[in-house]
């Protein structure tokens, strides 16, 4: 959500810099701005989450692990929304052509701060490479797709973590197999991920937060919760501010990672309240199970609606720019929720269908 709102404010207002000196923003500006300018912080967050989830499961199997049902299930839940919407991406981005051509020669990249910067690329051979995970490694993004880059370092992820859990003996006794994880290991960190090791770094907090959780050493505490939310906010407003100097600039990424894992750790057994007029659960539920579709369908729409109407014309932060930002992200909304009733909710079904035909080969 807050990517996709980031990539939409980028496209419908004015950047904060592009303001007049003399012009005063107000609070609520401000914090409008800081919000939406927290897209890539909050990859670093889903990678916490992801290791903690995906991570926690190989954990939890232990000598139980079974790499092929492991592939199944991972595979499963990345392709079965990721090629139609592939399709859709070259279909969308035809349109967006027709209208503003510049956009995905990467002549507006710096207004958007992502999608094409000169290296747009619809073949065949990129489009087989994105559904393999090798984009930003051997081509580039499908399209205009962007978010796309992280697709490939959450897959390799999957992949390195139970190969290192195997090589350490934490899952596999066998040292034939211990051997042969080693050697597959190399190859993809040398071939593969060598660009992506710190973001690895980041999603083993995630799996090392399970761990920990899993040995009760974390109880709810009001004064741990206090502390952790205030340092990860700081972590944040850290990595938009350079208040601590370059060293931190550079490892930004590192110390968000670290703060919200700290986080995660003071609210892991705490529940999420229910309230008389709304029901938090069944939102953050909801949420979650639009939320892969969201990422990889709302750029190439993002892109449509900065050619036709903003392009040339963005807005500055009022009531009325509010409104129409509020409603094109309610519609980028509703068209994701039909692009997952559509394909990603069928994912169960998918993944059965993967495992008998496993299973007949």
């Amino acid at each position: 959500m807050i990517v996709m709102s980031g990539h939409l404010r980028s496209a419908l207002f004015k950047d904060f810099t592009e303001l007049d000196s003399g012009y005063s923003a107000s609070l609520i500006e401000k914090g409008f701005y800081f919000i939406t300018s927290l897209g890539h912080q909050a990859v670093m967050v889903f990678f916490v989450l992801s290791g903690y989830f995906v991570g926690g499961s190989v954990l939890k199997a232990k000598n139980n692990f079974s790499f092929k049902n492991y592939l199944i299930a991972r595979l499963s839940r990345l392709w079965t929304p990721l090629f139609p919407i592939l399709l859709l991406t070259i279909i969308i981005d035809y349109f967006t052509g027709i209208v503003s051509n510049e956009i995905l020669v990467g002549n507006h990249f710096s207004t958007l701060m992502s999608g094409p910067n000169g290296d747009y690329s619809s073949s065949p051979i990129t489009f087989i490479s994105n559904m393999l995970f090798l984009q930003t490694v051997y081509t580039p993004v499908y399209g205009s797709n962007g978010p796309l880059w992280s697709l490939a370092n959450e897959f390799w992820y999957y992949i390195l973590f139970p190969l290192l859990m195997g090589l350490m003996g934490f899952t596999s006794q066998n040292r034939n197999k211990r051997v042969v994880y080693g050697v597959i290991t190399l190859l993809i960190i040398v071939f593969v991920s060598s660009n992506m090791m710190l973001g690895f770094m980041i999603w083993v907090m995630g799996a090392l937060v399970y761990l920990i959780t899993k040995k009760k050493v974390i109880i709810f505490n009001i004064w741990f919760f206090a502390f952790s939310l205030v340092l990860f906010i700081f972590s944040l407003v850290g990595s938009k501010v350079n208040i601590l100097g370059n060293f931190y600039t550079t490892y930004s990424d590192v110390f968000i990672g670290f703060t919200f894992s700290i986080f995660l750790l003071s609210v892991i057994n705490s529940r999420i309240p229910n309230f008389s007029f709304i029901n938090l659960r069944k939102i953050s539920f909801w949420i979650s199970e639009i939320s892969y579709t969201l990422y990889i369908v709302h750029f190439p729409i993002v892109l449509l609606i900065y050619s036709l109407y903003y392009s040339d014309n963005q807005l500055f932060f009022n009531g009325t720019s509010i409104l129409q930002y509020l409603t094109w992200l309610v519609l980028i909304i509703f068209l994701s929720v039909v692009m997952w009733y559509l394909f990603e909710r069928k994912t169960p079904f998918i993944r059965n269908q993967l495992k008998k035909l496993v299973k007949d080969i």
